[in-house]
């Protein structure tokens, strides 16, 4: 039975570093891989202080084979998969109005620093594969994903109880200077001047899919 380790990391500007480590072993009738990687950076947007606009991900996979002799009168095998996945990003909705977007496209209203999406994902899948002959086989997977995902965004802005959508604002700065001005951090915001939203998801996925594989024939 085999052993292999493996380990790759990077790093590269605006603090943008990877690691990825796998570590498994293999055999006829049996083996195993379980794969980490973590990927994440400061970001290139330019907020306040250096505030950070980059994300943080964490991947972890681990799969298990089971198998027949390769002799066997009808050779099978089970997979089961695991995988998990997690994101913090400091990403926002409110982009920039036309002017500052041709100053700097790369800057970021003080009114986003508070943006942050986070998400996570947890996957189980188990696939049993049938090998009747070289030129038929039989694959079912049996599958259960759900995904969920928190977005915490800025949505409006108020000025002295006039609430405004983004968009508007920033498609027409002239007509809401007062608005403008707590969304790009020239004006002092008061307590419910900016107002956040939480776009809350869950997704779900599930099934049993079978598949007969036939080899191409080209003429």
């Amino acid at each position: 039975m085999s052993f292999r380790p493996t380990l790759r990391t990077s790093y590269g500007s605006f603090n943008t570093g990877q690691v990825y480590s796998s570590v498994g072993q293999s055999s006829e009738n049996f083996g195993y891989v379980l794969e980490y990687l973590n990927f994440n950076s400061d970001g290139f947007k330019q907020l306040g202080d250096n505030d950070n606009t980059g994300f943080d991900i964490n991947e972890i996979t681990g799969k298990l084979r089971f198998s027949s002799d390769a002799d066997a009168a009808i050779p099978q095998s089970l997979e089961v998969k695991y995988h998990f996945y997690d994101e913090q990003s400091n990403e926002t909705y409110l982009g920039l109005s036309e002017a500052d977007f041709n100053a700097n496209p790369y800057s970021r209203y003080a009114s986003s620093q508070f943006d942050n999406m986070v998400a996570e994902q947890r996957q189980i899948m188990l696939t049993h594969v049938i090998d009747f002959s070289d030129q038929f086989k039989v694959v079912t997977n049996a599958y259960n994903n759900k995904f969920t995902r928190n977005w915490y965004k800025l949505d409006d802005v108020v000025f002295e109880g006039q609430k405004q959508s983004l968009s508007r604002v920033l498609a027409n700065p002239g007509d809401f200077p007062n608005h403008m001005s707590l969304l790009n951090g020239t004006a002092d915001s008061g307590a419910d001047a900016l107002l956040l939203k939480a776009n809350n998801r869950v997704y779900y996925s599930r099934g049993i899919a079978d598949q007969a594989r036939l080899p191409l024939v080209w003429s």
